[in-house]
């Protein structure tokens, strides 16, 4: 797992958790790319029309688009709104070019990892304690 910010650091320098999820690497360099954005009712949004991509189907970016991410039950570590209407208009589909890839995707959000706690967060989520859950991919 990848702590990523939502509002960049370099822009921002804002560690705070609302302004992070928790991503694997291709999800992480997928939402800083612009490929995928989150909205304020925290669904996938995806620039389609910016990459093409092949892999297995349950396991494609495009199948996640609209689908809502498990939230933490603690609302204040939420993202919040203000940093993902940030990305939204400042990294989603912003200088994409195309690009092609192969991706067996794990697109896992977990909205209390942030920079800093990163290494007590991923071992709270081994020992089952993180309130976070990853985006379950479309039924087959």
């Amino acid at each position: 797992m990848d702590a990523a910010h939502i509002h960049r650091f370099a822009d921002s320098r804002n560690n705070d958790p609302r302004n992070g999820v928790a991503l694997c690497k291709n999800a992480h360099w997928l939402f800083d790319t612009g490929l995928w954005t989150l909205d304020d009712d925290f669904r996938v949004r995806v620039a389609a029309t910016k990459f093409s991509e092949s892999g297995a189907e349950g396991l494609r970016l495009k199948a996640l688009e609209g689908h809502k991410i498990h939230l933490p039950a603690a609302s204040q570590f939420w993202p919040d709104p203000m940093h993902m209407a940030w990305h939204r208009n400042n990294r989603f589909q912003g200088g994409v070019r195309t690009v092609v890839f192969v991706c067996q995707l794990e697109l896992a959000l977990i909205c209390t990892a942030f920079m800093g706690k990163m290494e007590r967060g991923r071992e709270q989520f081994r020992m089952g304690k993180l309130a976070g859950a990853a985006l379950q991919p479309p039924a087959r």
